[in-house]
């Protein structure tokens, strides 16, 4: 298949799939032997506003095709699978507090929190943070994560979290 009629092909299905409500933009690089045939954006990488209001058209900020996208949600399943399969062998244990598995997690009010709380999105953390603004390695990410203010009570409120993956991926590399 030729990268136009590759490309034709995806953009009659990419539609449905993007807008406010459902994916609000993508970008599409369609490559063979090292060739780029069709590299484009599509849709608004910014179309809501802080708030989760959908932006007028005016205020929203196109996808370029450098545009930069959060695979948080991608990685989620994988470190849930990986932290299920230690707590399977024995190698620990889902109700187990946070703080025994990984030190950085210190703190009076973090004593409650367990790696199953940290999996299901109800270990009081904030949603996320600006990880990307400030690179750095591994153990310094951790570090970061860790030390994360808590956004409620452990066990009280459900909040979709990047923050409680993170820290189960550390928990699970070490």
């Amino acid at each position: 298949m030729t990268p136009a009629k590759a490309r034709d092909l995806i953009l009659r299905r990419l539609p449905p799939y993007t807008g406010p409500g459902c994916y609000p933009s993508a970008v599409l690089l369609l490559a063979r032997n090292g060739v780029v045939g069709v590299h484009e954006a599509y849709g608004d990488a910014v179309c809501y506003d802080a708030d989760g209001r959908v932006l007028s058209a005016p205020r929203r900020v196109p996808a370029q095709t450098d545009t930069v996208y959060d695979l948080a949600s991608l990685t989620k399943t994988v470190t849930a699978m990986t932290v299920l399969a230690l707590a399977e062998r024995g190698m620990l244990a889902l109700d187990q507090p946070v703080r025994e598995l990984l030190p950085v997690f210190a703190g009076a009010d973090r004593t409650a929190v367990t790696v199953r709380q940290l999996l299901a999105h109800t270990a009081g953390l904030p949603a996320t943070i600006a990880l990307w603004r400030q690179p750095a390695s591994r153990r310094d990410l951790y570090a970061r994560v860790a030390g994360v203010p808590l956004h409620d009570r452990p066990g009280v409120t459900y909040e979709y979290s990047d923050l409680g993956p993170i820290l189960a991926g550390a928990i699970s590399s070490s």
